[in-house]
């Protein structure tokens, strides 16, 4: 399991160019889940999957479980033949608040996050939280930029105890 205490914002934007190996096993190869959903196919340029770093800020996770061996029971995927990532999104927190990141770098590059929690709005313990990121960098070669925004959202509502 990987719990990230300090959580460093993604900057390579360029799905062309990312790679994921596990045992030998490529991403094609490897199931990923977001919060027990599958994410279907890891190959650029499919037609059946969503790129971890599209589906969720990197601020917004909470963990990683990671089975390098092959075919996790406990995850949905099409391709957990080499093992299985399952990203877990962090929750809203109990307590109203919020959240600024910026990151400045070479290449032109920033990153801003901005996060708002709710806190709890009932006895429940009803909360929710909004995102928004925006990155924007020169590719190292080759000129052009990479930008990309995105806005995520959580809703929690316990039930039972």
């Amino acid at each position: 399991m990987y719990n990230p205490s300090v959580r460093f914002p993604r900057q390579g934007l360029n799905l062309w160019g990312q790679s994921f190996l596990m045992h030998g096993f490529d991403q094609s190869q490897i199931g990923m889940t977001l919060d027990g959903m599958p994410l279907g196919g890891q190959l650029w340029s499919n037609s059946n999957g969503l790129s971890p770093s599209a589906a969720i800020s990197s601020e917004n996770i909470s963990r990683l479980d990671v089975s390098a061996s092959a075919g996790s029971e406990g995850a949905a995927s099409i391709s957990n033949l080499g093992g299985t990532v399952q990203f877990v999104s962090r929750d809203p927190s109990h307590k109203a608040g919020g959240t600024v990141r910026q990151t400045f770098g070479s290449n032109s590059m920033f990153h801003t996050f901005v996060r708002a929690d709710s806190g709890d709005l009932n006895k429940q313990g009803t909360r929710f939280y909004v995102s928004y990121m925006r990155n924007d960098t020169d590719k190292w070669r080759g000129g052009q930029n990479q930008f990309m925004q995105q806005v995520n959202a959580k809703l929690l509502h316990p039930v039972g105890e």
